[in-house]
């Protein structure tokens, strides 16, 4: 039973937005602190996939990249808790794992493809122009 002085917990966004439509930039994730090095590789993380998204990301692929720059954190700081214990529980290796397959398929809803600027300047040789000398690439000469 609890105490007189004791009071129910309370959801924190009914407690934040107190009724009113919440702002934008709190409806889809929190931001990250950019001083930690947690935030400042979710910060990294969240360009890169802008950027994979030729800067121009629409609602549902600003949606997918939200949702998966909080599962790499997740994952990330699980990685650190695994590093610090020295050994996973079999619940925090399911979780684990459940996190890890739903971030594949988060990235792969966006895209595995290359960008494109990245293709151009690598001009991987065919494997043909590998057999036959005809390579520019400086590995394959």
């Amino acid at each position: 039973m609890r105490g007189a002085l004791e009071s129910p917990p309370r959801p924190v966004l009914r407690r934040v937005s107190r009724g009113r439509p919440l702002p934008e930039d709190l409806r889809t994730a929190i931001k990250p602190d950019r001083r930690t090095v947690v935030g400042r590789e979710a910060t990294k993380f969240r360009a890169d996939l802008v950027r994979h998204c030729k800067d121009k990301p629409s609602v549902t692929e600003r949606a997918l990249i939200d949702l998966a720059v909080q599962l790499r954190l997740r994952v990330m700081m699980m990685d650190y808790r695994f590093l610090q214990q020295g050994e996973q529980s079999p619940n925090d290796a399911a979780i684990y794992l459940a996190w890890v397959n739903t971030l594949s398929r988060v990235v792969r809803a966006l895209g595995l493809k290359a960008s494109d600027a990245r293709d151009r300047d690598a001009k991987t040789p065919s494997l043909a122009e590998i057999i036959n000398g005809t390579s520019t690439s400086p590995r394959h000469r």
